[in-house]
């Protein structure tokens, strides 16, 4: 059995950042973050665990379609975490370049997507003993279904 399309759309955005191997400067050194595809339970992760990156499915337009088929819109977003190091915002950004780069390359997702773009960006800084953050980004990733099957 198929998975749904929204599962294999988020599957294949984590397939995709997963090859790319999205790294970060953290102390000087360059680290790879670790993917998650799903959020982190209560929303953030160990320090030691930093950097990292997990995907989610947001939400999801769906409208008809030319000729039995639904136009599905899927915001996807990417949450980038980083610290705690003094360079929290350019690890973040950082990310998000080579989060960006790879998704570009990647095309339609393997077939899945029809179109595919970055919609918006915000980024939280936490000042505490250690400075720690979390840039977001969500993409549109636009794709179309039969209305019989929601798997493609």
């Amino acid at each position: 059995m198929a998975d749904h399309i929204s599962k294999r759309v988020v599957d294949a955005v984590v397939a995709t950042l997963t090859s790319a191997t999205i790294m970060a400067t953290v102390g000087g050194s360059a680290k790879a973050a670790e993917l998650y595809a799903d959020q982190p339970s209560n929303n953030s992760l160990d320090p030691s665990a930093l950097p990292a990156i997990y995907v989610f499915a947001a939400r999801e337009q769906i409208e008809p379609g030319a000729a039995g088929y639904l136009q599905r819109d899927f915001q996807v977003s990417i949450v980038m975490l980083a610290g705690p190091d003094t360079t929290v915002t350019a690890q973040l950004f950082e990310m998000q370049l080579a989060v960006e780069k790879a998704l570009a390359a990647s095309g339609d997702l393997g077939g899945l997507a029809f179109d595919m773009y970055p919609v918006s960006a915000d980024q939280v800084l936490k000042r505490g003993e250690a400075i720690n953050g979390a840039r977001s980004i969500d993409y549109l990733i636009r794709c179309a279904v039969s209305r019989s099957d929601p798997s493609l």
